[in-house]
């Protein structure tokens, strides 16, 4: 979705003969990435293995071609150029220098996708080979019936803290996304005081009988064996803490392994009372479809629908304003006791998002309309969909500077004619391209909606993310990361978010107002599993108060569309996915 990072320029060494005979085998070794030692491995992550050592071919393909074009321009200048002109092809030169440098740098990376390191076991320890250039590396550790704890590595040893009576199962790669993991070992621990028994495994630790992790996270540091530093995220099976709680960890060291223990400790949320909601697209589906989606919702087991406020469409004509189609499905909400958390977004085409004064100008006949004290009574309002993506912020660049002033503006206009008005304001960080501000990188997205708005935090009451991703149990790769150890976005980059809000001196509740899973991408199983994970996640976080999965329905009969498939209906049956029933009991469970 997001667009990646410019290529790293990173050359080879010149025309070697060698390196196109090497190069020449990508074609079958880029197949052999996709399969071998791959069978039975989790199904998102073997595509996704699959796509980034394909991607690694190709890109050594592209490159040698490269190569040997540049080189062979350079070779022709050389031989027409007139020894008058002796700097005729320095150009040439250089491009050919370059091109071998990204040669060499994609030959390496294919490498580092294609070799997995060689695990042993010597009495308790954990050795594996140091793959070159890789001083970081991912350790996945399971038991018999337990889900998965992964941890990040700096180092080539490491020894596992006992497990009494049990089991183990160890395996590692690279931190490359999409490197190969290595043969898995099993560790068999004695029941009490007895010596630790090792033995090679042939069974992946991703294959038959792997389950996804659901687990509650926690995290540490220590040196195991042969001076490995561990950065532990790990997750085990229990039941998460209460949304009202917080936990204080005691952290003990067994067989040079840090292991983290938590003691629930009661606390009564600062942040008020869980707001659960969905996605529902009711002005799409017209009005007469209000008391079956409805009765969804009911089953589902929320009162709250999320719905846009289109600006484009209300105001066409700067001044001229249609409300039929909001206030239609807003009247048909409200006789089936649904409420609607509007959202204000999409400029019209007489104007642009970083029109501030326009725009706080339209929410503010928005909230005098439809705010607290109307006949609507819409309390909680957010300010613009995803104003970090470039199709809504009018195809251009996202501003955060910009989308800082709207929001101030918009805010202190509502709060002129509603002051008990609450407003959400939206906030990201990745590596998604911006204009304006501190870098030109999302990972600035909030402070330098500061830098453009210092006093914005006196006007919200929460903030709004959308942490699409991959599975949220998986830890991030490195800390301060938007990505998880398999390369995708990953849940916990709503902790940095907000650490960036409370560096401004803004403890507001998130509300989660967009997430989820498109089944065109993942199975039905998958998409379950990853809600669950979800719920766990949010658990453990007390400042996180409202969830609207994305979305209730599906809008159309093509499996393949990917927007479609976020839908826990699925098309014109309305039959639930398994997913359904995951959130209908983890609203159950975040709301009790």
């Amino acid at each position: 979705m997001r667009r990646p990072r410019a290529g790293r320029n990173v050359p080879l060494s010149a025309a070697s003969t060698a390196a196109s005979v090497l190069i020449a085998s990508l074609c079958m070794c880029g197949s052999a990435l996709a399969s071998s030692s791959r069978t039975g491995r989790h199904p998102k992550t073997a595509a996704h293995m699959r796509l980034s050592g394909g991607s690694a071919a190709r890109i050594l393909l592209r490159d040698r071609t490269e190569n040997r074009r540049e080189w062979r321009l350079y070779d022709q200048c050389e031989r027409t150029a007139s020894h008058r002109s002796p700097g005729r092809c320095s150009g040439r030169r250089r491009h050919a220098l370059l091109a071998l440098r990204r040669l060499s740098e994609a030959k390496r990376r294919f490498h580092m996708l294609e070799r997995a390191p060689r695990l042993t076991v010597v009495g308790r320890m954990l050795r594996w080979e140091h793959v070159v250039s890789m001083d970081r590396y991912i350790l996945v550790r399971r038991g018999v019936g337990r889900s998965s704890k992964y941890r990040v590595v700096d180092g080539t040893s490491l020894t596992p803290a006992a497990d009494p009576g049990h089991t183990v199962t160890y395996t590692v790669r690279t931190a490359v996304v999409g490197s190969r993991w290595a043969r898995p070992v099993k560790i068999t621990y004695a029941s009490a005081g007895g010596r630790a028994l090792a033995r090679i495994s042939s069974d992946s630790v991703h294959g038959k009988g792997h389950g996804r992790d659901h687990e509650s996270p926690s995290s540490g540091s220590t040196t195991g064996g042969g001076g490995a530093t561990t950065k532990e995220q790990s997750y085990s099976g229990e039941k998460a803490e209460s949304p009202t709680s917080t936990t204080t960890s005691t952290t003990s060291t067994t067989s040079g392994e840090s292991s983290t223990t938590s003691a629930p400790t009661t606390v009564t949320s600062e942040f008020g009372p869980f707001t659960v909601g969905v996605n529902t697209n009711m002005e799409g589906w017209g009005a007469e479809a209000v008391p079956a989606i409805a009765e969804e919702m009911r089953s589902l087991g929320v009162k709250w629908a999320r719905e846009e406020i289109d600006w484009a469409e209300v105001e066409a004509k700067k001044g001229v304003y249609d409300w039929s189609r909001f206030e239609t499905m807003l009247l048909a909400a409200e006789r089936d006791g649904i409420t609607i958390l509007p959202v204000i977004g999409y400029a019209p085409s007489w104007t642009s998002p970083e029109d501030a004064e326009e725009y706080a100008a339209f929410v503010k006949l928005a909230v005098q309309r439809y705010g607290p004290g109307t006949s609507a009574n819409l309390q909680w309002w957010e300010l613009w969909n995803e104003p970090y993506d470039a199709y809504a912020w009018s195809g251009q660049t996202p501003d955060a500077e910009a989308y800082g002033r709207d929001a101030l503006a918009a805010a202190r206009a509502a709060k002129s004619v509603s002051p008990s008005v609450d407003m959400l304001v939206a906030a990201e960080y990745t590596d998604a391209p911006q204009t304006g501000g501190t870098s030109p990188w999302e990972t600035t997205w909030v402070n330098d909606m500061f830098l453009a708005a210092p006093e914005l935090g006196k006007y919200i009451a929460g903030v709004a993310v959308h942490p699409y991703g991959g599975d949220p149990a998986l830890p991030l790769l490195e800390p301060g990361s938007w990505k998880n150890i398999d390369g995708e976005w990953a849940f916990q980059r709503v902790d940095t978010i907000r650490a960036q809000f409370l560096e401004h001196g803004v403890n507001v509740p998130f509300w989660v107002t967009e997430v989820g899973w498109s089944t065109a991408k993942v199975s039905e199983a998958e998409q379950a599993a990853d809600y669950a994970a979800l719920f766990e996640a949010i658990r453990e976080r007390p400042w996180i108060r409202a969830l609207f999965p994305y979305c209730l329905r599906e809008f159309s009969p093509e499996a393949g569309n990917e927007e479609s498939a976020f839908g826990l209906l699925k098309f014109g049956s309305w039959e639930p996915k398994a997913a359904f029933s995951v959130v209908q009991k983890g609203f159950a469970n975040l709301t009790s």
